[in-house]
């Protein structure tokens, strides 16, 4: 900006006679303008005007705009990016010495005007009282510019009562955040870091933070470091972070909260979780039982076999046992065989996923096996659902351990901890067995009363055969139906071909149909 003109100057010192069509003095933006063209004088020997009041209010408000819009725009920035606040800065630094070189040259004029007044008192007082009079606007804007610069420069803002406070402390945008639990994550998520930011806190999949939100303190530190996650569970549907994560006890709980057949989180009772696949309705074209001890969805499946005397390709070929044994032959998400699946249910092949094993080991599970079996063109012949109710301290697991000691009667072995099955075809009871069964060469099942006794107690052996006309099981090969429940948990353990699964509808003939079977667990109440 140029400085301005001795006219200028007369005219502000009133040195002349000043008629003002428009405004003299005004601000522009961040600076003072005085406009030397809106100024008309006629010099009069005789007559000195003292500083026109009109101009001395223009003055005024001059300087009280351009503070204004100084500490306007220095507000303003204040919310913005460090580097628009450092640009405005610079800008303000010009604006401040805008406005004091303009009325320090003021000042020297009038000082130079003073040397050439005549040497009355009166002029002398007038002329005194003139500089004093701008010396004191100078002095006045320049402190509150620079109370305003000088807060600014410490990174705060001046307030109403003159003090600064901190806006531009930052707390650390990388804090790291506490879980609070081994092996969960935790992290914050804010846009800015400034003194009062308020960031949001969240846990990893299938957890919530209970302590949601931090701030930024004035002491540059996060208000809450530990997000204190949670697992999510059936009773917090309704936090938002738990809407699609829930980790639920088992897939009974996702049964009793009316979800559908699906993949959900189930807890592994040891703080983690697992995914595992949830039949609860008719998804899969796989019908779920109506009554009984085994009524209604829940399960959870854990092991798939396919077999039979023709068996199509398949993606894998294990044997239960070495799926079992072995962790590499185990699935972490198990694909259920599907009636719906235009490819066929065959094409599921061999799977196991870890929670076999936990429930295997648990007392007082229900097994229920889900069955069909297929013509070679992938049409399914029938299904049919066979239940293994399992009381006291009795456990799958005890059928697949290879040390066979007393109290055993030849390939029979009793059932530990007062342990039995109730046992149910299709929803109906067909008797209790106190005994699990091996037929040698990994053939595993139970006894029945008209096929592989235990013993001479019929109370401790169940019949498909005597109860068939209730049930409705039937054999495609017409053989026995108590030679389903010898082979009924595995006619070959070991076998990595069609005998993984057989002899549940057919064990020789049958025209190149095969089985798919699907053993689901669920704990009881």
């Amino acid at each position: 900006m140029a400085p301005p003109s001795l006219l200028s100057v007369l005219c502000l010192l009133g040195v002349a006679h000043v008629a003002l069509g428009k405004a003299s003095i005004k601000a522009d933006g961040n600076a003072l303008v005085i406009d030397a063209e809106a100024v008309n004088f006629e010099k009069d020997g005789e007559e000195r005007n003292l500083f026109n009041s009109v101009l001395d209010t223009e003055m005024d408000a001059a300087l009280s705009e351009v503070t204004s819009n100084l500490t306007t725009q220095l507000n303003l920035a204040l919310d913005k990016t460090e580097g628009a606040v450092q640009n405005l800065e610079e800008a303000t630094e010009m604006s401040l010495d805008n406005i004091t070189r303009t009325l320090e040259l003021v000042k020297e004029e009038a000082q130079m005007m003073y040397e050439n007044l005549s040497s009355s008192k009166s002029d002398k007082e007038t002329t005194t009282n003139l500089i004093n009079g701008v010396q004191t606007g100078v002095d006045s804007n320049k402190e509150s510019i620079n109370k305003i610069m000088g807060c600014f420069s410490k990174g705060m803002q001046l307030q109403m009562d003159g003090t600064c406070k901190a806006v531009l402390k930052h707390c650390d945008k990388n804090q790291a955040i506490a879980s609070g639990l081994s092996g969960v994550s935790a992290s914050m998520k804010t846009v800015a870091t400034t003194i009062g930011s308020v960031a949001f806190l969240s846990c990893s999949d299938g957890y919530y933070a209970r302590e949601e939100y931090t701030a930024c303190l004035e002491s540059e530190k996060w208000s809450v470091t530990d997000a204190k996650c949670a697992p999510c569970t059936m009773y917090t549907n309704n936090i938002p972070s738990c809407h699609t994560k829930a980790i639920y006890k088992d897939c009974k709980d996702t049964y009793a909260l009316g979800k559908p057949s699906g993949y959900y989180q189930i807890s592994d009772g040891k703080g983690g979780k697992y995914e595992a696949y949830c039949m609860n309705d008719g998804t899969l074209g796989i019908d779920l039982e109506t009554k009984g001890l085994g009524a209604g969805g829940g399960w959870e499946i854990v092991l798939v076999q396919n077999g039979g005397n023709s068996i199509p390709s398949e993606t894998k070929r294990y044997s239960t046992r070495n799926m079992r044994r072995l962790s590499g032959q185990r699935t972490k998400k198990i694909v259920p065989p599907s009636v719906r699946t235009p490819a066929g249910p065959n094409k599921a092949g061999s799977q196991m996923t870890d929670a076999w094993l936990k429930y295997a080991s648990t007392e007082k599970v229900q097994w229920m096996k889900f069955t069909q079996i297929y013509y070679s063109t992938n049409v399914q012949a029938r299904q049919d659902r066979f239940l293994l109710d399992f009381n006291g301290g009795g456990t799958m697991k005890e059928g697949f351990n290879n040390d066979w000691t007393l109290p055993n009667v030849g390939r029979c072995k009793q059932l530990q901890k007062s342990g039995y099955i109730d046992v149910e075809v299709n929803g109906v009871n067909i008797g209790r067995s106190y005994w699990l069964l091996n037929q040698g060469a990994g053939s595993l099942g139970l006894p029945s009363w008209n096929s592989n006794r235990c013993n001479g107690n019929r109370q401790h052996h169940p019949s498909a055969q005597s109860y068939y006309a209730r049930h409705g099981f039937t054999r495609q090969d017409g053989n026995n139906r108590d030679n389903t429940l010898k082979h009924l948990i595995a006619y070959s353990d070991t076998s990595t071909g069609r005998d993984r699964s057989r002899c549940h509808y057919c064990c020789w003939g049958c025209g190149g149909m095969f089985e798919v079977v699907m053993w689901g667990a669920r704990v009881k109440a």
